[in-house]
């Protein structure tokens, strides 16, 4: 099987999804929805820095020593192996529009 066909990927989404929910309600209560203080341009601010920040990171062709594509995320994803590393920026960026979108949504647009 390709990796194209295989979805075993399905089989940790819930996972994935269920620990964002428990990170989100943790941090809302502890930080009081300080995300939209300032607004919707401080709130895509949030945004474009934790893309910035896996942008720069996969812009490179070497991590840790290992030799790792540029911009093939799921690469530089196996060869960081750091708790605060990629994958975590990934899950931040996620979860922070997980907040601007359900932000939208508690605005009454629905789609």
């Amino acid at each position: 099987m390709s990796t194209d066909e295989n979805m075993k990927h399905m089989e940790h989404l819930e996972a994935v999804l269920t620990r964002d929910q428990l990170l989100l309600e943790a941090g809302e209560k502890k930080y009081k929805a300080s995300w939209k203080k300032r607004g919707g341009v401080d709130s895509f601010y949030m945004l474009a820095r934790k893309w910035d920040r896996i942008e720069a990171r996969v812009s490179q062709d070497h991590f840790a020593g290992n030799s790792v594509q540029q911009f093939n995320i799921l690469e530089h994803c196996m060869a960081d192996k750091a708790l605060d590393g990629i994958l975590d920026d990934i899950g931040d960026l996620r979860r922070y529009l997980a907040l601007v979108e359900a932000e939208v949504r508690s605005r009454g647009v629905q789609f």
